[in-house]
Order: C-alpha cells, then sequence, then structure tokens
C-alpha cells in the first residue's frame, strides 16, 4: 500500500477478548509482514483465520511470543552493510490534530532512510494496519501492550541487504508501578551472523511530578541491559531531565558501562533537543507560553561480555521529523526522532 493511499480515523479501543481477537484477524488478514504482538495470546487469533491457506505462510504470518524467528524469504542474501542505523522516535498517537498527515509523514521518513531498526512510541491502534500495509513487505512488528490506549512498537528491518541475519525471541516487561501502561519491549538480534545485539524500546512514565517513578523504570531498564551479557541498545522518549539521568548512572552499578550515543558523537548542541518547543510550534495552541528546550529522547549503548567481545560503537548522530508539512501547518510530532548509525564488531 501507498502510505498517501491510507486513512487514519479516530477508533474506538479494544475493549473485550472478543474484540481483540476479532482486531488480531483483521490486521494480520491484511498484512504481508510478520506481527508479534506482547498483549495476549495471539493462538486463539490464529484459529479464527479460516482465509490463511498453509501455502500464504511465509506472506502473510503471526508470531508467537517466545519463538525465535527468521526472515522468510528464499532470495539469495545480497552483500550486507557492515553499519546498521536506529530510528527512536514518539510520534505523538494521542494527538488526534492532523494525524493521518503526520503519520503518513513518518511511514515516508521510513521508506526513504530505512533504518535497520525503528522504535516508535505512542503508537495507538488506528496506526497498525496502516504501517503494516506500508512496511509489511521489508519489516517484522513486534508491539507492546495493544490493550493499552497507547504502546510502544519495535520494527526490525528485514530485506534482503539488511544486517540482521536471525531475530530471536521477543520479551515484554511491563513496569508494576506505572499508571500509565509504560513497558519495555526487548528483541535480541543477531547482525550479519556473528555479533549479538538486543534491542529495547521504551516510553518512561511522562510529566514531572512522576520523576521518582520514571528513575525508577531507568532503573529497570539498565537491569534490563546488564542481564542480557552482550551488547545491548535502548532508545526512546524518557521523559529524563539531565539532572534525572545523571541521579540514575551515577548511582547504579553498571551506569559506567553506558554510552549516551548523542554525547559519543560530540554532543552536538543543534541535535541536542528533542522536544524543543522554541521550533516545534504543535502544541502552541495547548500550550502558547511553553518554551521549553529538553532532551527527553535518548539512546543508550551498554557492550557486556569481557574487553574481547563485540562492541556497539556509534558514528553518527541526527534529529529527523523537522520539516513542516505543509498539508496541516503541523511536524510530524511534538518530539523530534533521533537515528544514530551504529558500527557492529
Amino acid at each position: 500500500a501507498d502510505e498517501d493511499e491510507f486513512e487514519i480515523q479516530e477508533v474506538n479501543l479494544v475493549q473485550t477478548d472478543a474484540d481483540k481477537i476479532q482486531w488480531l484477524v483483521t490486521v494480520v488478514g491484511c498484512s504481508e509482514g510478520a506481527i508479534c504482538l506482547g498483549g495476549g495470546d495471539i493462538s486463539e487469533a490464529i484459529d479464527h483465520i479460516d482465509n490463511i491457506k498453509e501455502t500464504d505462510v511465509e506472506e502473510v504470518y503471526a508470531v508467537v511470543p517466545g519463538e525465535s524467528t527468521q526472515s522468510p524469504s528464499k532470495k539469495a542474501r545480497r552483500e550486507r552493510p557492515t553499519e546498521l542505523t536506529v530510528l527512536s522516535w514518539n510520534i505523538d498517537g494521542l494527538c488526534n490534530r492532523s494525524i493521518g498527515d503526520r503519520f503518513r509523514a513518518v511511514i515516508r521518513e521510513i521508506k526513504q532512510r530505512k533504518p535497520t531498526i525503528v522504535m516508535l512510541q505512542e503508537v495507538v491502534e488506528a496506526h497498525v494496519s496502516p504501517i503494516i500495509d506500508c512496511l509489511g513487505g521489508t519489516y517484522r512488528f513486534y508491539l507492546g501492550d495493544t490493550q493499552a490506549p497507547y504502546f510502544n512498537a519495535l520494527l526490525v528491518y528485514s530485506g534482503d541487504d539488511s544486517p540482521v541475519t536471525k531475530i530471536g525471541a521477543e520479551s515484554l516487561h511491563t513496569f508494576p508501578s506505572s499508571t500509565m501502561y509504560r513497558h519495555l519491549i526487548s528483541v535480541p538480534c543477531t547482525v550479519n551472523d556473528d555479533v549479538t545485539v538486543h534491542f529495547m524500546t521504551s516510553h518512561l512514565e511522562s510529566l514531572g511530578p512522576n520523576r521518582e517513578e520514571r528513575e525508577n523504570q531507568l532503573q529497570q531498564v539498565l537491569e534490563k541491559m546488564a542481564a542480557t551479557g552482550c551488547c545491548t541498545v535502548f532508545g526512546g522518549d524518557t521523559n529524563l531531565r539531565d539532572k534525572e539521568y545523571q541521579t540514575v548512572i551515577k548511582k547504579h552499578p553498571t551506569g559506567s558501562t553506558i554510552k549516551d550515543v548523542w554525547e559519543e558523537c560530540g554532543s552536538d548542541g543543534k541535535t541536542r533537543y528533542t522536544w524543543d518547543m522554541v521550533h516545534n510550534t504543535n502544541l502552541r495552541e495547548s500550550a502558547p507560553g511553553n518554551r521549553a528546550r529538553l532532551r527527553f529522547d535518548r539512546m543508550l549503548i551498554s557492550n557486556g561480555g569481557g574487553p574481547n567481545s563485540a562492541r556497539v560503537t556509534p558514528t553518527s548522530f541526527e534529529l529527523v521529523g523537522q520539516e513542516k508539512l505543509i498539508s496541516c501547518d503541523m511536524f510530524p510530532s511534538d518530539h523530534w526522532g533521533i537515528l544514530a548509525t551504529l558500527k557492529c564488531g
């Protein structure tokens, strides 16, 4: 499907198991990619997909959480790149203003840049079918708790030229004391048949008064990163103020091993602020006096293992989504996306 052909409309949230199953059937039935949902029993939904035949499995199929998966393509793979790119972006799905135009812009950005890994926050139900229809042929999809009003998504590029040669079993960690449905998605990948890298994304607790919960969630993220025992890349909307981040990093046992990709790439002032109310005007009507500039969106790297183990090294960092859309006089999101290039080996 072309990104200019779909429309996104406000939809009612899924409330019952029956609604959820019907929604899963619809999503799986209209896509040509894979979708892995961490928020329910997908096996029940599969039983209801009568129109999918065995011969269709390689084109339309579902992935049950906990099962290791590989790209189904049987074509001879082209030479793979030695670097990979990671995009993390809060796409502001909770804002209904011009949601179709804004989401089309997100799709175009992904299709043009073709990141190896895409980490999205504030995804809503209305996004799922269009993004799978537009990107399902080249990306594997892993979603968070789809019963929540909004959730995270992690996409892995699975084209013949992808540096990812194997995708492991997804895991979903729900932050137990969150009041905002916050959770962490983790997907282990093998890069060029050599290096194992765990990719993680989350959207940490919002708003200033929730500092304690936000810091607690960051501690849990660091623990999950350390537990992999190998290279780990985390990206997401952390909502962290600089002091909050430093407080946790200095106290946590593994804090000294964590590298901030923006800092590792030179701490360029031009790419510092990802929630920039001076230059991003999306919230100008609802918050006319807000001119805050904060680095909410971060990408962190942990190179686990011994000194001779494989490592992930960032080589570039940039912001995306900074072009205002003529059609609606808005940016794709109230957040800039962050895009990093990483060298593995």
